[in-house]
């Protein structure tokens, strides 16, 4: 056997391990780039996480301090657990009250534009074709015009229309204030169900109205808990029109009324902080109970075609 030869045989023989060697320190590489991304991602989570809970847990903090001990350590943790700020809120008669008035216009408008928004949006997805734009791009120049600019055009139009109840002006004007983002939310679900099953449904002699009870309506689940709970969400939490549309105490709701506790010249933070996180509360309860719903719609959104 000639030295080329033998050299060529050597290298044959060393070409293997040589290709398990290189594929092995590749496989190394990719695990660590892998572990490296998975640790980024979950830093972030992390991270974004405690931006989120840390106001939520300093306001629970301070809801369980004593004025004299809020002002002598305001970033501090309570020296013992107190509620007594939390029972001061709730034997509030007047905290009661707005509270009832909040459960009333928002238990009230949330229905309103949950309905009317998906009864539209069926209607501009599947009925009126390119008529329906122009009434499409009415709902999206509402979503374009900031609020602050229509409220005192509103409160104008409401005391002509003769509407004197508090209560019933906020009915009205928050089962208008969410209807253009609820009406778009529901179009984009409704063009993204397949014709085909809609024309099935009207060969089997079903409705117009049938196709919508039966057939669109259990598959819009899950766009329908989304807009209740957004709108709940907005709603609930609505200022600036409350200010602006109620002219007596007796109408306040919950957001409005809790401006009372700040005082002029002294607050007592804790009772502030302890009236804020009941206040917060049925959203927090009410985004749990739907939480399934709403990121399943998410994703829904965010992989559909």
């Amino acid at each position: 056997m000639t030295t080329a030869q033998r050299e060529t045989a050597a290298a044959s023989a060393t070409a293997p391990m040589w290709d398990e060697r290189t594929e092995a320190a590749s496989h190394r590489r990719r695990r660590a780039i892998k572990l490296l991304r998975e640790t980024a991602r979950y830093l972030i989570l992390a991270i974004a996480t405690i931006a989120a809970l840390y106001p939520v847990l300093w306001m629970l903090a301070v809801a369980m301090k004593t004025q004299p001990e809020y002002a002598q350590d305001p970033m501090g943790l309570p020296s013992h657990i107190n509620f007594d700020n939390f029972s001061a809120v709730l034997s509030n008669p007047d905290v009661l009250q707005y509270f009832r008035n909040s459960v009333i216009v928002v238990g009230a408008a949330v229905p309103i534009v949950t309905f009317t928004a998906v009864l539209a949006g069926y209607a501009l997805a599947r009925l009126w074709g390119r008529g329906g734009m122009v009434i499409l791009f009415i709902f999206l120049f509402s979503e374009l015009v900031p609020i602050s600019i229509v409220a005192i055009p509103l409160l104008l139009t409401i005391k002509q229309l003769g509407i004197n109840s508090g209560i019933l002006r906020l009915i009205c004007v928050y089962s208008v204030l969410m209807m253009g983002f609820a009406v778009l939310l529901s179009r984009a679900f409704f063009r993204s169900i397949p014709e085909e099953l809609r024309e099935a449904a009207r060969l089997d002699g079903c409705s117009e109205f049938g196709v919508f009870r039966r057939i669109m309506v259990p598959l819009a689940r899950s766009p329908i808990t989304l807009i209740a709970v957004i709108s709940f969400i907005v709603l609930w939490n609505e200022l600036f029109l409350a200010v602006v549309l109620l002219d007596s105490a007796a109408g306040r709701t919950l957001p409005l009324g809790l401006t009372e506790f700040k005082g002029r010249y002294a607050t007592n933070w804790p009772t502030v902080s302890a009236a804020l996180l009941l206040s917060a509360l049925p959203t927090l309860i009410l985004y749990g109970a739907f939480q399934g719903r709403i990121a399943n719609q998410f994703s829904r959104s965010t992989t559909r075609e």
